[in-house]
């Protein structure tokens, strides 16, 4: 247990996991679009109508498939390229490994956008006099976070490839979005973009409960093939 809280605390203090939250709060902040040329222009707004544009915004679904894999989404295929597996396994073992490598993945990618997103929170409080904070808009995004996170360390397994960690979310969050606006326009699910309006709580566990399993269970295979 001491060794996965030293995992995350290193990568809390590497470049990525500062630069996917400074990222986070950019990116909230084009969402805004023109009303956020209006607030630097001193126009009144209400702070959690501006909250949800931004979390809403349609540039979300290329920033926070990336975003949410710069902090720490390639470090298992990392290992097994650079042959530190065999130590880790050694003095851990492969069930406290499998734990501590998911456990920090979805730490350490959600604690990257719960920085930005408060970060943003403060910077629109500075021009609304409003600090807003939707627990909807919040824990759908958090949710989504963990799902690409999860997407895209399997991709860089599935394709032996550390690029593909933050390649595959964005590709495939683009398909499904793409999917339903050209073929399947009542399938809501299917399109990230509703999810991230914080309506299908229950649908997103279970999605990325399943995912967790297929993460777990396909990391252990690829640990048994290169060790």
């Amino acid at each position: 247990m001491k060794a996965l809280w030293t995992e995350i605390w290193i990568r809390c203090k590497g470049p990525w996991f500062w630069l996917s939250s400074l990222l986070t709060i950019a990116t909230l902040w084009l969402g805004l679009g023109a009303e956020g040329d209006y607030l630097l222009e001193g126009m009144e707004a209400e702070g959690a109508w501006l909250m949800e544009l931004a979390y809403t915004a349609s540039l979300n679904l290329i920033a926070l498939p990336l975003l949410a894999t710069l902090p720490a989404a390639s470090a298992s295929r990392r290992e097994l390229a650079n042959g530190s597996l065999r130590a880790i396994l050694f003095r851990c073992g492969m069930p406290r490994y499998l734990m501590s490598r998911a456990v920090s993945l979805i730490v350490v990618s959600v604690l990257s956008q719960l920085v930005g997103m408060m970060g943003f929170a403060i910077l629109l409080a500075g021009f609304t006099g409003q600090f807003s904070f939707s627990v909807d808009l919040v824990m759908a995004r958090l949710i989504c976070t963990t799902w690409f996170a999860l997407i895209g360390s399997m991709g860089a397994l599935l394709m032996r490839d550390t690029v593909c960690a933050y390649v595959t979310p964005i590709v495939l969050c683009f398909s499904m979005s793409m999917l339903r606006s050209r073929f399947w326009i009542e399938a809501e699910y299917l399109d990230p973009a509703y999810w991230l309006s914080g309506q299908s709580y229950l649908a997103l566990c279970v999605v990325v409960l399943l995912t967790l399993c297929g993460y777990i269970a396909y990391l252990y295979r690829e640990v048994r093939r290169n060790v």
